[in-house]
């Protein structure tokens, strides 16, 4: 076996809207993040071991089992299956939670507008966005062979509604009534389209006979789960969480694989180490030099495709990233394609345009080709010059003698993203911006990044199944002061007007037209600064299962987790 070095940097799990970040911290129990605002819109169309109840593998279900790894902790696996709690429960972690419970819709992120059929076979708006009514799929059944019907999608949004703390989606709704079995109507005081992916896609339904009487909903850890999901509970202890395939599922023929394991990996190293030896199936690492250790062996696969924009998020409220011309200097002086490489070896490509729009899975919003990243350290002089900076000692002052000093702050143990910014910050100083590193503990950025006690950061933009996910979180003024967005403190009445114009319009080309708007503010105004595509890590082989996602069949990200590792793994069948 060889091994694998660094295999030190981790996926984004998505949860809540907002991208979770798990990095290089190989010993840490995976980062907690909570979401207090609604994704994307896509308009078209304490437990110990437990055993599942009278479950017997489903007749269309073979002998094959799987690994998957979808995250790495420090400790044993504790808590249950209660998708209210989302991250807090390890279950939801390892990309085991949503296999049992299950969305309305499932999205392919890499495709904005593509949705299909789940939970919900059909869905229609009405009263310009402010009704939202679901046709739920005929003979879904729970894992006990009870019917599911409206009134568990009703319960599910109305204890999200009792209990803000459980709303890890931030839905906003006025009510939601079951007139028939197999209909549910949200209705809402403002057009909803905004939130259709927190609603549709990122909300798991629960048993409201169960639920219902399960007490206090926000300390339930649901240990013995009942679903609609493709895998019921067989086991769950301390190493690992065992599924076997439902025979209640829904979906006919499905699942084929018959058993899914999901082992507690101390490091991200030793993850890396299973997959390359076929212990493990299917992962969601960063590993360092992948193209050269995967070369020789076809059977193991790597499909990362980008799911957001990593940029530089400068302080707009604080001297020198507070001026346009400091941060257009810094835009045109950083070498992307050098970053890309030193901080994530080329895994990550650099970014390519200027409106912050993920590139290639947003194409189809770019309204020309004018908003390029270009690496123009000549340029960027100019622009200091006009802007009444001059060369003193190697280093840009201004006309009061103000020299241009940056720190660029993040966590000590993100490793990637600590070594893309040394790289930046080695290209800003022989520029003449003198630049610093400071590596902080997670908390104190997150804290750093609220309070607004920064000068520059790199981070990871949001992922969502539309543009106006990422442009929310860059350019909402109601987010800033808190912990999911808009750090750099961007506010600006065009940009507002603009994504309240896509929120509320059911219009595909009115959407599109206020993208286009956002991207130019964007390029214009530089609020953040584009850097790479981050990664949705994906790692498999392919020696017993076929259908996984890949360049050539990009129908999903290859990352295994929540919630999309579920729409995968009912297209993988055991290899003949």
């Amino acid at each position: 076996m060889k091994v694998i070095p660094n295999a030190g940097r981790k996926n984004r799990q998505i949860h809540g809207g907002y991208a979770m970040q798990h990095r290089s911290v190989l010993t840490a129990r995976s980062l907690r993040a909570s979401a207090a605002v609604a994704a994307s819109v896509a308009l078209v169309a304490g437990v110990g071991s437990t055993t599942a109840s009278a479950a017997s593998p489903s007749k269309a279900a073979s002998n094959t089992t799987i690994d998957i790894e979808a995250n790495t902790l420090s400790g044993p696996i504790t808590g249950g299956f209660n998708p209210f709690l989302g991250s807090t429960e390890d279950a939801w972690t390892l990309g085991a939670t949503d296999m049992i419970y299950e969305p309305l819709l499932q999205f392919n992120i890499l495709k904005p507008g593509v949705t299909h059929p789940w939970l919900a076979s059909k869905y229609a708006w009405s009263d310009g966005g402010k009704t939202l009514t679901f046709t739920l799929h005929p003979g879904v059944k729970w894992s006990n062979g009870k019917p599911f019907t409206s009134a568990d999608v009703v319960y599910t949004f109305e204890a999200t509604k009792a209990n803000p703390a459980l709303n890890i989606n931030g839905i906003s709704f006025t009510s939601v009534t079951a007139p028939s079995a197999n209909k549910v109507v949200m209705k809402f005081s403002a057009p909803a389209y905004a939130q259709f992916y927190a609603i549709a896609g990122q909300t798991l339904i629960v048993n409201k006979a169960k639920y219902s009487a399960a007490g206090k909903l926000s300390t339930f850890t649901d240990p013995n789960p009942v679903g609609t999901g493709p895998y019921v509970l067989k086991s769950m202890n301390s190493q690992d969480i065992t599924l076997t395939a439902n025979p209640n599922y829904w979906q006919p023929g499905k699942p084929t694989i018959g058993t899914l394991v999901f082992p507690d990996y101390e490091s991200n190293t030793s993850a890396a180490a299973a997959l390359q030896s076929g212990q493990l199936t299917w992962g969601g690492n960063f590993i360092s030099h992948i193209q050269q250790i995967f070369a020789n062996t076809p059977q193991h696969v790597f499909f990362s495709p980008p799911n957001n924009t990593v940029a530089l998020w400068p302080n707009l409220k604080s001297s020198p990233t507070s001026s346009l011309a400091v941060r257009q200097a810094i835009s045109l002086a950083v070498n992307r394609k050098e970053v890309a490489l030193d901080g994530e070896e080329g895994d990550e490509a650099p970014a390519t345009s200027a409106t912050g729009l993920i590139l290639p899975n947003d194409k189809q919003y770019l309204a020309d080709t004018g908003n390029t990243l270009p690496y123009n350290p000549t340029k960027a002089a100019s622009i200091l010059r006009k802007a009444g900076y001059s060369l003193k000692d190697g280093v840009w002052t201004s006309k009061s003698g103000q020299q241009l000093k940056l720190s660029l702050e993040d966590p000590a143990s993100y490793s990637d993203y600590m070594a893309s910014d040394q790289s930046i910050a080695q290209q800003l100083t022989k520029f003449g911006i003198q630049t610093s590193t400071n590596g902080v503990s997670v908390n104190t950025w997150n804290a750093d990044l609220a309070s607004g006690h920064f000068n520059l950061t790199l981070h990871w933009g949001q992922t969502a199944a539309t543009p106006y996910g990422q442009y929310e979180n860059w350019l909402d003024p109601n987010l800033i002061g808190g912990s999911v967005g808009n750090f750099e403190r961007f506010n600006m009445p065009a940009a507002t007007a603009a994504l309240h114009s896509y929120a509320s319009s059911g219009s595909n080309k009115a959407q599109a037209a206020a993208i286009k708007t956002l991207g130019n503010i964007m390029a214009t105004n530089l609020p953040v600064i584009p850097i790479m595509y981050g990664a949705a890590w994906g790692e498999y082989n392919s020696e017993k299962v076929t259908g996984f996602p890949s360049a050539s069949n990009p129908y999903d990200p290859a990352q295994p987790s929540v919630p999309m590792n579920e729409y995968v793994v009912l297209q993988l069948k055991p290899k003949a």
